[in-house]
């Protein structure tokens, strides 16, 4: 049927059946079937205004039952002013494309539940935004087939669902404030190049079946004023891999969980990584981010947590950001997994009390300075801390204590200490170790007499107008910068009860007092103390 060629509407009262493919071409006229497309038999393919701008509105494609009403579809084109699906269903049994020009084009309008069905074969919705009207929830189903929606708009807390099966999926940005309530989106590969915004509703929820690809910058945001939603990620999440876009990933669920479920960055980076910024209470669980030694998952900044997040636990054994991370937390900031391997390029900033759980953990900033506010505990006595710049020119700065089996600190930009410091091994010796000029913020005890051997070495010198004292049992000291040497000490006391050995280089700068109270260095049981500097 052609009335382009005097802009004339066609109009279809009753049903559309037969065997046969349908054509209609309306030019800027209008069309609208307002019967069913296959009520009781499917037709071939239906295209619809292939050129030209006409409106178009479709009642009905397939009889519910569901059986399908045609072999496929074309409907619209880039030009086209709307499509409007103004019944419920819609079932086609061939791939399918809806294009209508950019704007809230392609309008579903039936006002209850909505189905858009194919039986493994694509659907494309292009150009336009899928505008849902007022309750005319979603559902998109391929049954495998690959789907690709361009946006999703919404008028009063609608659900969409997009279901590709194993086929993939891309999908652009999904609502606007208020639009959007339930977001589900199932595929093989789930590919975002756009937001998604949930209204402040019950059940507001993102859940996301398949692994995620994201190309551009996404931000899911489920923080509204009142209701928060959950996030959820059933598999891992990478960058598109392309140069020309900078795939920056945002989370905020403010009050609700976000649920990862799959690794992040691995096959491919994303660039910035920012999780629950806005605010909000929950606790936080990071999965493995990149391979530690190995690529980076991340390109950009990372922020992950604020500071009424209860607590953040890194839950995997290795770590790789490629640009400075932030990840913050009133409660603890916990490594749970045994030997946790964590490498950041760039500044690497903890703020809360960090927790490991189990052996050797090991951050290694590439260079960047290293930050922990709060204290720094372990689970037993048998763990091992590194805190180190790489053997760059990073610094370290510990806000508070510090308790491991052993201690390793390396900030050739100086190390800053907060709080005491205590070698906790009593099975096996331990050390602590420094490297770098200290500075002391705080009074700073040094206790590393839990096992006999555990040692204790700072490589360069101590400074601080603050009491400073090491302690340990039969195991060697040894202070290879001067101590003093642009700010005195308050008070210096080195093992005053212990057998081990005692090497001190210096006491001040040659021009000035490296003490200006009491010092005290050594016991009768010291079994040597050796005093090389000059």
């Amino acid at each position: 049927v052609d009335s382009s060629a005097g802009d004339a509407a066609i109009n279809f009262l009753h049903t559309i059946d037969g065997t046969q493919n349908l054509t209609l071409s309306s030019g800027s006229g209008a069309v609208d079937i307002n019967g069913i497309i296959g009520s009781t038999t499917a037709i071939g393919t239906l295209t619809v205004n292939a050129s030209g701008t006409g409106t178009i509105a479709i009642e009905q494609i397939g009889d519910g039952d569901p059986a399908s009403g045609s072999l496929g579809a074309t409907i619209g084109n880039t030009g086209t002013t709307s499509v409007t699906f103004d019944g419920t269903q819609y079932t086609m049994n061939g791939d399918t494309t809806v294009t209508a020009q950019s704007g809230d084009s392609i309008i579903f309008s039936g006002g209850g539940a909505t189905t858009f069905t194919t039986s493994d074969d694509a659907i494309t919705f292009g150009t336009g935004t899928v505008q849902l009207s007022d309750a005319a929830d979603l559902t998109i189903s391929s049954a495998n087939g690959a789907v690709s929606v361009a946006s999703v708009g919404g008028t009063t807390s609608e659900d969409i669902t997009i279901n590709a099966g194993t086929g993939t999926l891309a999908v652009g940005a999904i609502g606007n404030g208020d639009e959007i309530n339930t977001v589900t989106l199932t595929g093989s590969t789930i590919t975002l190049s756009g937001d998604i915004t949930t209204s402040n509703a019950a059940n507001n929820n993102v859940d996301i079946n398949g692994a995620v690809v994201i190309s551009g910058a996404v931000d899911i945001d489920t923080d509204t004023a009142g209701t928060d939603g959950t996030i959820d990620f059933s598999s891992t999440i990478v960058g598109d891999g392309n140069n020309a876009t900078t795939d920056n990933l945002t989370i905020d669920s403010g009050g609700s969980t976000v649920t990862f479920n799959g690794t992040i960055g691995v096959a491919a980076p994303i660039a910035g990584f920012n999780v629950n910024q806005d605010g909000g209470n929950v606790a936080l669980t990071i999965p493995q981010v990149g391979t530690a030694s190995g690529s980076a998952g991340t390109s950009g900044v990372t922020l992950i947590g604020n500071a009424n997040t209860s607590a953040v636990t890194l839950s995997a054994a290795s770590y790789e950001f490629g640009g400075a991370t932030t990840i913050t937390s009133a409660g603890n900031i916990t490594a749970g997994a045994t030997n946790p391997d964590i490498d950041i390029t760039g500044n690497a900033t903890l703020t809360g009390n960090l927790v490991l759980s189990d052996g050797t953990f090991n951050l290694n900033s590439g260079g960047g300075n290293i930050s922990v506010s709060g204290t720094i505990t372990s689970a037993g006595e048998d763990e091992t801390l590194t805190l180190t710049d790489g053997g760059a020119s990073g610094s370290i700065t510990l806000g508070g204590a510090a308790t491991s089996g052993s201690v390793t600190l390396v900030g050739a930009g100086g190390v800053s200490l907060g709080g005491n410091l205590t070698a906790s091994n009593t099975a096996s010796a331990g050390t602590v170790s420094i490297t770098g000029p200290v500075t002391l913020t705080q009074n700073v005890v040094i206790d590393a007499d839990q096992h006999a051997n555990t040692t204790v070495t700072l490589s360069s010198s101590v400074d601080g107008a603050k009491t400073f004292e090491i302690d340990t049992n039969a195991g060697a000291i040894a202070i290879q910068g001067a101590i003093g040497e642009t700010t005195a000490l308050t008070s210096l006391t080195i093992n005053s009860d212990g057998a081990g050995t005692i090497e001190v280089a210096n006491i001040g700068d040659g021009s000035g007092v490296g003490v200006s109270g009491a010092t005290a260095i050594g016991n009768t049981s010291t079994t040597t103390l050796t005093l090389d500097g000059t």
